[in-house]
């Protein structure tokens, strides 16, 4: 790529590193541009940026990363960053001004969808394959983790199929029960909390995107998440199945590709407290209380703005489907503002 078509452009750069300071002066010796600062899903500091501040107005986001220029890449692309955007530095070192850029091509594209495709096809595609329709016809709870979750509740559920996520550990000490199946697939959640989620000794899953930054926890299945929007509402793991703005919305697209044909959801209260100033995609936690364990979220610790218009929008095509093939979907929760299923009081589904 022609070094002057970047001539007043407005540039980030990735990631943040000792190598990326380098590439940014050298790149001022070359020409006049508006940086917009570093994204690094990891790294923090005053012109750092998580993947998800991208601002909207931007002309290209280079990326220097000879080992983790691919997994940038599919974060970035599932965040909705568009491939005309991305663009690659060679290596270079201090005492040099002469790089190359290059586009996302093809060719790239291909070799990342070989890399995913080894990486599912070595560790996960038998176990995703045994999972369809491994709980025909049976019902599942689908577990969320709002206020109205009651810790007691969850020792009714030990003989039955429960697909639960995120911080619901905490409910561990206090409970025998623990879910069939485990999910997280927030990169805030998975990349803050990662030592506690790997001693948990469960039936994992995890999107492959989130799990690439940090060593595979052992007999975890990682499948290919999408997170564009609007989300569609896909069964097919190996293919991959899309985020619906929130964990539960994947639960919902795992339980029904394995055959389960009666959905309770409990603890989905779908509404939130939020901090009074939100100046991004990500907040800090002033204490305000939006679980069901009082230790759920510490103040300072970020998490991710929820975005509700999305999830709801996402969870009206999980009824058109479950409609469409005879799935009833209920919502269980003892308190929720989500009306888009029929509600259900908890006690009596027993």
């Amino acid at each position: 790529m022609n070094l002057s078509k970047l001539k007043n452009m407005q540039i980030y750069i990735a990631p943040y590193n000792n190598e990326s300071e380098e590439f940014y002066e050298l790149l001022l010796k070359e020409l006049d541009f508006s940086f917009l600062g570093y994204i690094d899903q990891f790294q923090t500091g005053d012109n750092v940026h998580a993947p998800v501040d991208i601002q909207e107005e931007y002309d290209y986001i280079i990326i220097l990363s000879p080992n983790y220029f691919q997994t940038i890449t599919y974060n970035l692309i599932s965040l909705g960053v568009s491939k005309k955007k991305i663009i690659y530095s060679t290596s270079t070192n201090k005492n040099s001004t002469s790089f190359s850029l290059y586009k996302y091509s093809f060719l790239f594209k291909l070799y990342n969808v070989y890399k995913q495709f080894i990486l599912l096809s070595k560790i996960n595609y038998v176990k995703l394959f045994k999972l369809k329709n491994n709980h025909i016809n049976k019902r599942a709870f689908i577990i969320g983790n709002g206020p109205s979750l009651n810790i007691s509740d969850l020792n009714k559920l030990q003989n039955e199929i429960t697909f639960a996520a995120n911080k619901i550990y905490l409910s561990f000490d206090e409970t025998k029960w623990r879910p069939t199946y485990y999910f997280v697939t927030d990169n805030l959640v998975y990349s803050q909390n990662y030592t506690k989620i790997k001693n948990l000794k469960l039936n994992s899953f995890f999107p492959v995107s989130i799990a690439s930054s940090k060593p595979k926890i052992k007999n975890s299945i990682y499948f290919n998440l999408n997170y564009k929007y609007p989300a569609k509402f896909n069964i097919n793991p190996i293919n991959g199945m899309y985020s619906g703005s929130t964990v539960v919305y994947v639960m919902l697209e795992f339980a029904i590709y394995m055959g389960i044909k009666e959905l309770y959801i409990i603890g989905l209260d779908f509404s939130f407290n939020l901090p009074s100033k939100i100046s991004s995609k990500e907040i800090v936690s002033e204490g305000e209380i939006n679980h069901f364990h009082k230790e759920y979220r510490s103040i300072g610790e970020k998490w991710t703005k929820p975005n509700m218009q999305k999830q709801e929008e996402a969870f009206i095509k999980v009824k058109e489907y479950c409609a469409k093939y005879d799935i009833k979907i209920y919502n269980a929760s003892r308190s929720s503002k989500l009306d888009v299923f029929e509600k259900v009081n908890f006690d009596k589904i027993f």
